[in-house]
């Protein structure tokens, strides 16, 4: 979900200054930006300072252009982060399950509050 935000943030900004881009380059700034953005979906603020290092190292599009969207790009990361950490969770019970290692009763346990009773081997 990042890198889409990443890839629709850049061509909007290179359209807003009038720069049209070739599909050569759309296809560099993707590839910068799919090696960069790799474990910051869950930082607060990472995916802006990727676009603008991403920005300032393909040298396509002025970094005076992220004044456009810097104002909105603070409501739409915490959206951003919620459905990371919220895929990261869902993704760790399913691979519990696959693997049979996940406790239904102490995750009910955990969510509510109260100690897990302990097991006895």
């Amino acid at each position: 979900m990042l890198i889409v935000y990443l890839t629709m943030a850049s061509l909007f900004l290179a359209q807003a200054v009038g720069i049209d881009l070739s599909w050569q380059q759309q296809l560099v700034m993707v590839g910068v930006m799919m090696l960069t953005s790799k474990g910051t979906a869950g930082i607060a603020g990472g995916a802006f300072i990727v676009l603008a290092s991403t920005i300032t190292a393909v040298g396509h599009i002025p970094l005076a252009a992220l004044a456009l969207i810097v104002g909105i790009d603070r409501i739409l990361n915490e959206g951003r982060v919620f459905i990371n950490v919220l895929g990261n969770a869902f993704a760790a019970i399913v691979v519990g399950k696959w693997e049979n290692d996940f406790d239904a009763e102490k995750a009910r346990a955990v969510l509510a509050r109260k100690r897990p009773q302990p097991v006895d081997d």
